[in-house]
């Protein structure tokens, strides 16, 4: 939400609140404040002008001269295919940047200046225009930056609808700053015509009640008072014609949606009711859409007018020669209200955003009167009485349900005592009602607040006044650990060693994210099919809606996000719970603590002296290498070559420890890289945390310096023999000797046979007792080779 610091402080009175003060208690009440906005850098060379008269051209159709009057009496011509502009119309102009307008014959201008030049208001290229007192040749920053005009944007939780206006926000910020609530002013409406509209609802129609009145011989053509369109532009709003910028104004001063409906030569009876039939209808902007049964409408003689409360069709639309108007405002119970958004995911998103606010049936009468008020102030008009219709179905409940709120479960969910002052004081700001019964008080609250049902929500509204800042910081009592200081190299490390294994990866370049542990069902499906996860009964969004069975996905989005603003060098890692669905459990889940990575792209940021070169699947490897040397198990470790959902089956392995799985390591299948758009090949890894619950310590040896000896085999051997299993045999046939293994070659093609590959095996011989020679060397060598070829068929390449 948008609005002006300015406006919100004029209409309720709110000019003691500083703006960085303002923001800051917006922020603690629970709404984001985004960002402030004051200056518009207009340039001097925008400045206001009257056009004195339109000629249109005659060799040239839809081209018209203009002559503008810019002040000291300097007149000059421009030609434009704009056709909405009249005589002495005054408009916004851009000069010439050689202009000395002290010399008529340098004047020149460039064109007239719409919102979307002057970048006021994107999206819009409607020309701006001044009221009759703007004087010719005056600066247009003039009217556009003025004090304590600032443009707040604020982001509002789904569940607080009653803030989404001006009146909502003045109230939270009336409760913090313990002033009355702001009241909203009765307008004398005096009525002119004696002329009605019957109203008929039926009862299964979802509306409770209804109200409206006629205006008759309005004038639709007025130009939209200024201070009113740059309100309106303060808050986002295009201005279309005066009659929509009134609704609009309404909706965001008061936060109430109204409707007007076009009844030029139409006194027919009002029906509110229910589709009984997919029919096609067209909106006020020409797209046709097809309306789907059970939605809520109005209609005069089976033409159906507007969907619900909010959204006119063509047919009932308000255009510059409407005389005749019917206001009107139909509250809706919330279940129909619900089932109607839920159908039209086809509106606009600006439509939908209206579509979905509620009419609240205590202001309903307030918002038909203040749009009348404001009607017959602009476009005059003779005004009708108010007629009124109720649903007899419907029986008042207006948000009048008692909840008691205990002191003592306060204090106990808060962790510390409230003096119930406090607690009486900041209910009775924020408009409750409050009768006190023993052990604490019935709250009843205002008729605003439809998300208040439970007495957690009464701690939530008053935890939040009351200020997170003063909750008391005690470190609470760790009864479930012994925490000893000093720990011998003999024990089994049991405490967390995630802040080391984050150091590691971060040493090697990767950057930390957390996600939530909410995530899309259909995403989850591409990596865990066999799996149901667990689903959220009440989710935000289906993008949140079940519970996480593996950290990739998190980490896939945040790469894309990434991707999407020209990162290329992407190294991210996650450590965080994964939940496996298990029923035997107390929770119905396996709560897993694991260790996810990606990477794609560049293997370094861009540097003139090296080529550019992307990622493969050894960079992630070695990373995991790199992990298993610190815990002390990559001796122990092996990679199984294994086809793993979600990743390419030629590049996937799990990752297996004493054969107990502890990960898993692959390549993104091709398919889902082509399906997410990623632009390079992505590695990813998991490391189920839990599993590794030993970390060896290796104890501290005396290096002897005795010369060192090497020797480089090359052998040929089946394509599909691993290095993993080629090392585990050359150990079995060294004994107890210290010899270090070290691939430096692989190689298949010519002279090669098929099914086969060469491996070029460099052997470093530490010769750590002192009692290595040429002879033992031998050996060991022959002793190699003998192992390969009984193991795996292997041959020395000569």
């Amino acid at each position: 939400m948008k609005f002006s610091e300015a406006w919100l402080k004029k209409k309720f009175n709110l000019f003691f609140i500083r703006t960085d003060i303002l923001c800051q208690q917006l922020t603690q009440c629970g709404f984001e404040v985004e960002e402030v906005v004051h200056d518009t850098g207009i340039d001097d060379q925008i400045i206001v002008g009257k056009i004195l008269s339109v000629e249109r051209q005659i060799k040239k159709k839809n081209v018209f001269l203009y002559k503008i009057l810019i002040g000291n009496n300097i007149v000059v011509k421009i030609i434009s295919d704009l056709f909405e502009l009249n005589c002495f119309n005054k408009v916004a102009v851009m000069l010439d940047s050689n202009l000395n307008i002290e010399n008529n014959k340098n004047v020149q201008i460039k064109k007239f200046c719409s919102y979307s030049d002057l970048h006021l208001m994107y999206g819009t290229n409607r020309i701006i225009l001044f009221p009759n007192n703007a004087q010719p040749g005056e600066l247009v920053k003039k009217y556009f930056i003025k004090k304590n005009n600032n443009i707040i944007k604020v982001n509002i939780p789904p569940n607080r609808s009653d803030v989404i206006s001006l009146l909502g926000l003045a109230r939270e910020l009336s409760s913090f700053n313990n002033i009355n609530l702001p009241v909203l002013p009765s307008y004398c409406i005096r009525e002119q015509i004696n002329c009605k509209l019957k109203i008929n609802i039926e009862k299964d129609s979802g509306c409770k009640r209804y109200i409206g009145r006629i205006i008759k011989n309005i004038n639709a053509q007025v130009t939209t008072p200024f201070w009113m369109q740059e309100r309106l532009r303060n808050s986002g709003v295009y201005t279309e014609n005066v009659i929509l910028d009134i609704i609009n104004y309404v909706l965001i001063e008061i936060g109430e949606p109204v409707h007007i409906i076009n009844i030029d030569n139409n006194f027919d009876d009002l029906n509110i009711t229910k589709n009984k039939k997919i029919e096609n209808v067209i909106l006020p902007n020409g797209v046709a859409i097809s309306l789907k049964t059970n939605i809520s409408i109005i209609s005069q003689k089976n033409k159906i007018l507007l969907l619900s409360n909010n959204i006119n069709l063509q047919c009932s639309s308000v255009k510059l020669n409407t005389k005749n108007i019917f206001i009107g405002s139909a509250c809706l119970t919330s279940h129909q209200l619900s089932q109607n958004c839920f159908q039209y995911d086809m509106l606009d998103r600006n439509e939908l955003y209206i579509y979905k606010r509620s009419v609240n049936i205590i202001q309903q009468e307030h918002s038909v009167n203040y749009t009348t008020f404001l009607i017959h102030k602009i476009c005059g008009g003779e005004i009708g009485p108010l007629s009124y219709s109720k649903n007899i179905t419907y029986h008042n409940n207006n948000h009048s349900k008692k909840i008691f709120l205990c002191h003592v479960y306060l204090n106990k969910i808060l962790g510390f005592f409230v003096n119930a002052t406090d607690i009486y004081n900041i209910f009775f700001y924020l408009g409750y009602n409050i009768v006190f019964f023993k052990t604490g008080w019935f709250m009843i609250p205002p008729y605003w607040r439809k998300d208040v049902y439970l007495q957690e929500d009464l701690i939530a509204d008053f935890i939040r006044l009351y200020g997170y800042d003063k909750i008391p910081m005690n470190i609470l009592p760790n009864n479930n650990f012994n925490i000893q200081k000093n720990i011998s190299c003999s024990d089994k490390y049991n405490f967390d060693y995630s802040k080391n294994l984050k150091l590691i990866l971060m040493s090697r370049g990767y950057s930390e994210v957390i996600n939530y542990s909410f995530i899309n069902p259909d995403m989850q499906y591409l990596f865990n099919p066999n799996i149901h996860p667990l689903m959220i009964k009440n989710p935000i969004s289906k993008d949140m809606s079940s519970m996480r069975c593996t950290l990739w996905i998190g980490l896939i989005i945040s790469a894309l996000y990434n991707q999407k603003r020209q990162k290329f060098f992407l190294r991210l890692f996650e450590i965080g719970l994964c939940f496996i669905p298990n029923k035997k459990e107390l929770l119905q889940s396996n709560q897993i603590r694991c260790l996810s990575g990606l990477i794609t792209g560049l293997n370094f940021s861009i540097h003139w002296n090296e080529k550019n070169k992307n990622v493969d699947f050894y960079h992630i490897k070695g990373d995991i290498e790199a992990l298993l040397i610190y815990c002390g198990i990559k001796e122990k470790v092996q990679f199984v070559p294994k086809p793993i959902f979600g990743l390419n089956p030629n590049i996937s392995a799990y990752i297996y420890l004493n054969e107990k799985k502890i990960g898993k390591i692959g390549a993104l299948d091709l398919l889902l890289e082509k399906k997410f758009c990623f632009k390079n090949s992505v590695f990813l890894f998991e490391l189920f945390l839990d599993k590794i619950s030993f970390f060896s310590i290796e104890k501290v040896k005396k290096i002897k310096y005795f010369p060192r000896s090497q020797r480089d085999i090359s052998i040929i051997i089946s394509k599909s023999v691993t290095y993993a299993s080629i090392l585990r045999s050359c150990k079995k046939s060294i004994g107890n000797e210290e010899i270090e293994f070290n691939v430096f070659d692989v190689y298949q093609g010519n002279h090669i046979e098929s099914g086969k590959k060469s491996i070029s095996i460099n052997l470093l011989f530490l010769n750590l007792k002192g009692d290595l020679n040429e002879k033992k060397i031998n050996i060991l060598v022959n002793n190699i080779l003998s192992v390969l070829k009984n193991d795996f068929n292997a041959v020395l390449r000569t």
